[in-house]
């Protein structure tokens, strides 16, 4: 678990050398933020999807798409 997350944190935060435990925990609260505003907007979106459906009796594929994408992260990362 710990050389994937590290071969992870290297893909995408661009980490070349060890990094020491402050940084390492400023790059963790930085991603946490990012993952916290990234769930936030996914689920304002599908709720917007969702009474723009209601409103107009139909149901979209992007509503679909967006309940569907946002349990599967769910699945996955917790």
């Amino acid at each position: 678990m710990k050389q994937t997350e590290q071969k992870l944190l290297k893909h995408f935060v661009g980490l070349i050398d060890d990094r020491d435990e402050y940084q390492q925990k400023m790059i963790y609260k930085v991603l946490a933020d990012a993952n916290m505003i990234t769930f936030i907007l996914l689920t304002m979106s599908m709720m917007i999807s969702f009474i723009w459906d209601a409103w107009h009796h139909i149901i979209s594929l992007g509503t679909i798409f967006y309940f569907s994408f946002s349990n599967l992260i769910h699945i996955i990362f917790y």
